[in-house]
Parts: structure tokens; C-alpha cells; sequence
């Protein structure tokens, strides 16, 4: 989603593309543009989904296993069956 905008948003300053320049000078001026714009936002959303798999993560998962077991439900592999393609 970063990526989208950043030619037409950063235009001709020193961080914009530049067809005239190869793939990777584009990709520095990409990455400066990523870090002065995006990289603050992207690493707080970071933070806050692995402070939520933490904390939700466990209890979540034994709600799962024990509706699953009130459901009665069990999983297990297939036994006889190739599923290998030729």
C-alpha cells in the first residue's frame, strides 16, 4: 500500500521516481521515501498485532479446543489415501 502513491506524491524531489535512473537507484530513493514517511506507522501497527497474538493468542486457542470438543469434533489424517499427483 506504500508503494502506490509514492510517484506521484514525492514528484520530482530527491526521494520521487526517476524514470531516467535504473532499478536500483529507485529502489534507495524508494526506501528513503519509506523511511521518512511510512516506517513509524508501519512499526507501530507491527508492535500493536504482536502484542495482541501475545495476548490473545493462548486464550483464544483453548476457546477453539474446547468448542471443538464440545462439537465433538476430531481431526485426523487420512490414512489409504495416495494424495501424491503424477
Amino acid at each position: 500500500m506504500n508503494l502506490w502513491f509514492w510517484p506521484f506524491r514525492a514528484g520530482s524531489s530527491a526521494v520521487g521516481w526517476a524514470p531516467e535512473l535504473g532499478a536500483a537507484a529507485n529502489l534507495a530513493r524508494y526506501a528513503k521515501f519509506y523511511l521518512l514517511t511510512s516506517l513509524g506507522w508501519d512499526a507501530f501497527g507491527a508492535v500493536g498485532n504482536a502484542a495482541l497474538v501475545i495476548g490473545l493468542g493462548r486464550p483464544l486457542l483453548g476457546s477453539l479446543e474446547r468448542a471443538a470438543r464440545r462439537m465433538h469434533l476430531d481431526v485426523q489424517p487420512a490414512t489409504g489415501v495416495d494424495t501424491s499427483t503424477t
